[in-house]
């Protein structure tokens, strides 16, 4: 059964994949019905359901409220209810420019999230270098990531990735520095 589960994903990704490549260099994409739309967020984001806590509380209010402000997308609040999770997933990353994971032991033991780092990787490995933003909220060394994560293991080794700092004086830095990497450095 889990096998049957996991092989509907990767076919629904595969599928995702192939028309986001026909799509790719326009910011207009298409859903399944053929329709056109804009994309809605600034960036998806990917996080365990024990790191909500500061995502709602640090992560949402420091971004959204920053000017101009970022547009966020987040399970608990932009999914649609009562479409299956695996679509609701995809559908966000599609209207996203970005996806922002928040890495956390919690992260790396999470099956959904999993599934969410492995379609981002399509879209990684379509040329949108710029896809995923690494946050790491507690100190993960590359070898301390499950075997399984191994698309984390290499984003970690060959992407920059942004450090929660524990220090307070530290924070306006990365807040300033996560800012840029989710507009894409649109600002510069």
């Amino acid at each position: 059964l889990l096998w049957k589960i996991h092989a509907v994903w990767y076919v629904r990704m595969m599928w995702a994949w192939l028309k986001a490549k026909r799509n790719s260099g326009n910011q207009k994409r298409r859903d399944a019905a053929g329709n056109a739309y804009l994309l809605c967020y600034d960036a998806f984001v990917s996080y365990s359901e024990q790191d909500a806590e500061w995502v709602e509380e640090f992560l949402v209010p420091e971004l959204e409220d920053s000017q101009p402000p970022l547009t966020l997308c987040l399970h608990k609040r932009d999914f649609l209810p009562g479409h299956w999770i695996i679509d609701n997933i995809i559908h966000a990353m599609e209207r996203s420019r970005r996806t922002l994971f928040v890495l956390s032991e919690h992260f790396v033991h999470s099956e959904w999230c999993r599934y969410e780092l492995d379609f981002s990787h399509f879209r990684l490995f379509d040329g949108d270098s710029e896809a995923a933003v690494l946050v790491l909220l507690e100190p993960i060394s590359k070898d301390d990531v499950p075997k399984r994560f191994c698309k984390l293991r290499k984003l970690m080794s060959s992407r920059t990735y942004l450090e929660w700092p524990q220090e307070d004086e530290r924070r306006a830095e990365f807040w300033n520095n996560l800012r840029l990497a989710v507009r894409g450095g649109d600002e510069l």
